[in-house]
């Protein structure tokens, strides 16, 4: 076993590492170390609530494994808008009412609006 991976029961384990990055300045906020048994999206809460502890998040760039209603409801409670230029023609339906919702209201009335999802 390397540390990286190892054998359970026949079937290849390995550990996942989650970064939340400033792509402006290329600093690590925060990380996060599972196995590959834990998804992607159970490991967003700790990575957001950890980067806003340093920095105020205003964007979140993130690939498909996190597009779920969770993420989407999480980003919001916390004021985290969508790109202004997302688009609505793909990507998951969470996604795309995210975007929809954010260009119909405007950034102030979606931030104030509740219970939208």
């Amino acid at each position: 076993m390397d540390g990286l991976s190892g054998y359970n029961g026949g079937r290849k384990r390995y550990v996942e590492i989650h970064f939340a990055v400033d792509v402006k300045i290329k600093e690590i906020l925060a990380m996060d170390v599972t196995t590959d048994g834990i998804h992607d999206l159970e490991a967003l809460p700790s990575l957001i609530t950890n980067t806003s502890r340093h920095r105020l998040i205003s964007e979140a760039y993130m690939d498909r494994a996190y597009d779920s209603i969770k993420s989407y409801r999480l980003l919001r409670r916390m004021g985290i808008k969508p790109r202004k230029n997302a688009r609505t023609d793909r990507g998951p339906p969470e996604r795309r009412n995210s975007v929809i919702m954010f260009k119909m209201l405007g950034e102030k009335e979606w931030s104030g609006e509740d219970g939208l999802w």
